[in-house]
C-alpha cells in the first residue's frame, strides 16, 4: 500500500494537521505533522514530515515523539482531530475514518 495522507483543520486554506498511514504486513504506522500557530501551513512540508514519522514508527516498531505539550494538544482539539498520543505511532490502532479510507484504496 502506498502511503495514505489525510488532513484535519485548515488555516489559510492549508491543512494544520497532516496524517500519513504506512502499512507493513497487517500493521500500520501513523505519522503526524502539526503546524503551530507561529508557522505558515505548507502541504508538502507537512506530508514529508508525516510520512517520515510513519516510516520511522513502522521501521523501529515503536512509538516516538509524544504529544504532551499544551499547544500541540490544543491544536489537535481545535482541528477536531482525534486525541493522538504520538507523532510517530506503531502499531497504529486505526480510527473509524482511517478504516474507511483504507477500504477505498
Amino acid at each position: 500500500m502506498e502511503p495514505l495522507f489525510y488532513h484535519y483543520g485548515y488555516r489559510h486554506e492549508k491543512p494544520v494537521v497532516t496524517v500519513c498511514l504506512v502499512k507493513k504486513g497487517r500493521q500500520f504506522g501513523r505519522g503526524l505533522a502539526l503546524c503551530s500557530k507561529l508557522d505558515y501551513p505548507n502541504n508538502s512540508v507537512g506530508a514529508v514530515k508525516a510520512q517520515g514519522r510513519a516510516i520511522k514508527a513502522i521501521t523501529r516498531k515503536a512509538n516516538d515523539l509524544p504529544i504532551d505539550r499544551d499547544e500541540a494538544i490544543r491544536l489537535l482539539f481545535e482541528a477536531e482531530a482525534p486525541p493522538f498520543k504520538f507523532k510517530a505511532e506503531f502499531p497504529a490502532k486505526l480510527t473509524t475514518y482511517e478504516k474507511e479510507l483504507c477500504k477505498m484504496v
